[in-house]
């Protein structure tokens, strides 16, 4: 009876212990990820996450991978993300991001959320979905607006995605074919570029190419003082 008392003491003791290491962490969890509207312009993801310590979360998104299929460099998969930045300290909450670029009709994804903080980086649980597309590339703005060969390029818009391989710019002009132009940075809102050589006194026009989805952005004017 004596020792049964021990053993049931011991194991109170050791559940206490878990408990309070449970109510105790010091970096965020993922509580719950969800997809919804699922359609030929992208998706959209809902997550809820617990932050008991108010730690400062400097950035979030998420991590997708692509299995199989051709138009994918003929590796057998590739890891993509797409970061929104930070959220601060808060305790607990929910973000939703909506999906609109780098996804391809009828192919099959793995999904999770990541949180970051100053310490710790944390994933939530792989979600697989069936792409149906996505919208594709959508240009803001090109500064400047005048440039010469050599000149840094940046273009401002929406769903680039992050990786270089990934964009192809031509840059046209009326009398010779298109020349491919250095990419030098790419994020989701931003693509920065090095103009390459071209006549000057020419208007051209530059096209941006998103080399898995194959989507196309409409020709953007500049004009070449050399």
């Amino acid at each position: 009876m004596k020792r049964r008392l021990q053993v049931l003491i011991a194991s109170v003791v050791f559940l206490v212990s878990c408990t309070d290491q449970v109510a105790t962490l010091n970096y965020p969890v993922i509580t719950l990820t969800t997809i919804t509207d699922i359609s030929d312009a992208g998706m959209t993801l809902d997550v809820k996450f617990n932050n008991d310590q108010a730690q400062n979360i400097i950035d979030h998104g998420f991590i997708w991978t692509v299995t199989g299929g051709a138009g994918i460099d003929s590796e057998a998969s590739r890891t993509l993300t797409a970061s929104y930045g930070p959220l601060g300290s808060t305790s607990s909450g929910s973000f939703t991001e909506d999906i609109r670029a780098l996804l391809f009709n009828k192919r099959e994804y793995n999904i999770r959320a990541f949180i970051k903080t100053d310490t710790y980086t944390v994933n939530g649980l792989g979600l697989p979905f069936t792409s149906k597309g996505s919208a594709g590339l959508v240009i803001d703005d090109i500064t400047p607006k005048s440039v010469k060969t050599g000149d840094l390029v940046t273009i401002t818009g929406h769903q680039f995605g992050t990786l270089i391989k990934m964009i192809r710019i031509n840059v046209i002009t009326p009398f010779s074919g298109p020349a491919s132009a250095v990419v030098q940075s790419v994020h989701d809102t931003a693509i920065v570029f090095k103009m390459p050589v071209i006549p000057s006194n020419n208007q051209t026009t530059i096209e941006i190419t998103h080399v898995d989805t194959g989507t196309k952005t409409s020709p953007i004017v500049l004009v070449v003082s050399n």
